[in-house]
């Protein structure tokens, strides 16, 4: 995935669960990154809305960004151009269905 990417990630075995809700899956990928070392911040933008749920700082000076959706759901429209405004400044956007899918691209994006 590149740099300038808006991605909608796929974990290939992955099982969904449809009851979960969007904070748990939030709060499990919250754990996972800090015991990977990095920090998963809520965004909010208070002169914005729609804005990713979480900025995750990473070893190394990686930053990316979340949207946390549950299983099927969508992004509206103005989170979906939030994300281009800040993939076209070279920020990567995930959108992610399960805290296995942000854990798998939060792997990704650690230093070896």
């Amino acid at each position: 995935m590149t740099n300038s990417s808006v991605t909608k990630s796929t974990y290939p075995g992955l099982i969904l669960n449809m009851n979960k809700l969007e904070k748990e899956i939030e709060n499990d990928f919250v754990r996972y990154a800090r015991q990977r070392g990095a920090l998963a911040v809520k965004f909010e933008d208070k002169a914005r809305r729609n804005a990713p749920d979480r900025i995750i700082l990473c070893p190394g000076g990686v930053t990316l960004f979340i949207e946390f959706k549950r299983p099927g759901e969508k992004c509206r429209p103005g989170q979906l151009a939030y994300h281009q405004m800040l993939s076209r400044l070279g920020f990567r956007v995930w959108v992610c269905e399960t805290a296995n899918e942000a854990k798998h691209i939060l792997d990704g994006c650690l230093p070896k």
